[in-house]
């Protein structure tokens, strides 16, 4: 079933050009929202999982890339139905590994690369607030669900990522060896910086039990961003994954010398 969908999806996309009228466009678009849907209903035991998880990230690389005729409402519904299936897959290793091994390094990295996109005639939808709103849900719900150890791999990826730059875990690794996405940047530049959001989907849903390394270092980057940067999405999702991260802390837990020094800082902030 999942190669007949996919045969859809990427037929429809094809066939909707320049000479479609917009009745046309409309139909094509609701049967491709139709075999969206179908893909992740169906998506429940992890050899479904496996197989119908990469039509949807291949979905959002064509739009991407420019490949593919996809509306911004078709991208924004490939996440949802990546959530979905997040939400109700059988809960095994296997379906873990998936997203972790996969599903979530996919998409940091074509976050990632759009984010760094230059100037083309092509601007990729991935860098659209809406888009990746529907993004840190889907990351949310995976770690609520991983299994430990797999957590805790996705925890220090994820920081290592946003504080150093390390970019060896993503996909099609070609990026710049200087990133610096907790950073303001210059001018009124934000397509980096908003990528904290991702980050917030990464760390703040995952059990306590798992421990966020390099944590001081890490709240005093959100802290400054979320303090210095004047875009919305940006500074809201620093101070959410701020929060989200102290509420971590077991409670009764000496609080960190990173709170202590810039507890008057915050209340400033915020």
């Amino acid at each position: 079933m999942v190669p007949r969908l996919k045969g859809e999806i990427f037929l429809e996309s094809m066939a909707q050009g320049d000479s479609a009228t917009m009745s046309q466009e409309h139909s094509q678009q609701a049967v491709r929202q139709r075999c969206l849907t179908a893909l992740a209903a169906v998506s429940s035991r992890p050899s479904v999982v496996k197989e119908s998880t990469p039509v949807l990230l291949q979905v959002l690389t064509s739009s991407h890339t420019g490949t593919g005729s996809f509306s911004l409402e078709e991208v924004i519904s490939v996440c949802h139905n990546l959530q979905r299936i997040a939400e109700h897959a059988q809960d095994t290793e296997e379906t873990g590994r998936v997203f972790h091994d996969i599903i979530i390094p996919r998409l940091l990295g074509l976050a990632l690369q759009a984010a760094m996109q230059g100037s083309s005639d092509h601007q990729s939808p991935l860098v659209e607030e809406s888009v990746l709103s529907a993004m840190v849900p889907v990351i949310s719900t995976t770690c609520v669900r991983l299994q430990s150890q797999l957590a805790g791999q996705t925890a220090s990826r994820a920081v290592s990522l946003f504080l150093d730059g390390d970019t060896s875990f993503l996909p099609e690794n070609a990026f710049p060896s200087q990133i610096q996405l907790l950073k303001k940047q210059a001018g009124d530049s934000w397509s980096q910086s908003q990528m904290v959001c991702l980050l917030m989907g990464c760390v703040c849903s995952l059990p306590r039990s798992v421990e966020v390394p390099q944590m001081d270092r890490l709240l005093l980057e959100l802290e400054e961003l979320s303090c210095t940067c004047d875009h919305p999405l940006s500074y809201t999702s620093a101070a959410k994954c701020y929060a989200g991260l102290v509420n971590k802390r077991p409670a009764g837990e000496a609080s960190s010398p990173v709170l202590d020094l810039n507890e008057d800082w915050s209340s400033e902030c915020w």
